[in-house]
């Protein structure tokens, strides 16, 4: 009995992260934070995200004046919905962007943020409907973002599909785990031991 309980425990250990598809489990929506940051002048859509069991869709903001201190083609930008997920791990997708901004795509820049870091995924310079997949490791939290530079001329939508994390376990858990079995096993060694 107790070594079927140890081989568990063990197997817990060093079976490695558990995959979850889609936004479900750890991924589902209630754990992700969604933000919306800016001011947009002038009347607006304020954009922002829609989850299903298997997609993410993320709109931007479009206002007739722009965004409250917004420059063109910078990243990041002032305004900007964001989604992010608090938790380390391997993290792969597919992305399709499409920007309905006549300017192209440079005022409505769509990419990650890994760890705190932004990084663009669409082309600033490139074509108003792009796409891709992509795969990285979080070591505390991954989301993406896509931002309005200059939010007129219409808005950008990104739908992000084929989603998939390995949530990583904390490293103090498995080093506890792995504590307690050294005290089962030299108590067992202990109880074993011939008296003196």
């Amino acid at each position: 009995m107790q070594r079927s309980i140890i081989l568990t425990l063990l197997a817990g250990v060093f079976a490695g992260p558990a995959l979850a598809t889609g936004f479900t489990g750890p991924a589902a929506p209630a754990n992700f934070v969604v933000s919306l940051s800016g001011n947009l002048v002038g009347p607006l859509a304020a954009g922002g995200a829609v989850f299903s069991a298997t997609e993410l869709a993320l709109t931007g903001g479009d206002a007739s004046t722009g965004c409250d201190g917004g420059v063109y083609a910078t990243l990041p930008g002032p305004c900007e919905v964001r989604a992010l997920l608090l938790q380390a791990g391997d993290y792969r997708f597919d992305w399709a962007y499409a920007s309905a901004d006549g300017a192209g795509p440079a005022g409505d820049i769509f990419g990650v943020v890994v760890d705190g870091q932004v990084s663009a995924l669409s082309d600033p310079g490139g074509a108003v409907s792009q796409s891709g997949s992509r795969l990285y490791s979080a070591a505390s939290s991954f989301g993406w973002f896509l931002n309005c530079t200059d939010c007129t001329g219409g808005n950008a939508t990104v739908t992000l599909g084929n989603f998939s994390t390995t949530a990583v376990p904390e490293p103090a858990v498995a080093l506890l785990l792995l504590a307690g079995l050294a005290g089962v096993g030299a108590l067992r060694r202990q109880r074993g031991a011939p008296a003196a």
